[in-house]
């Protein structure tokens, strides 16, 4: 019975722990259901100096591109 327990609770952890790396991964044009953010913020569309426009994280639109988020 006590291993049973052991077991179970060891699936248990292991799947939670997969569904969690899958919930969280990438932008959320990647695959795996991500929240559209990353490390250097959300994602956003960014109007560039030149008045292209990008998709990036808004850190790296305002601090690197020097670009407005939409």
């Amino acid at each position: 019975m006590k291993g049973i327990v052991i077991a179970a609770t060891a699936a248990l952890l292991l799947m939670s722990g997969g569904a969690l790396a899958s919930s969280s991964n990438g932008n959320g044009t990647q695959g795996g259901g991500g929240n559209g953010s990353s490390a250097a913020g959300p994602w956003v569309d960014c109007k560039l100096p030149d008045g292209s426009v990008d998709y990036l994280p808004m850190m790296i639109c305002t601090m690197q591109k020097n670009g407005k988020v939409n």
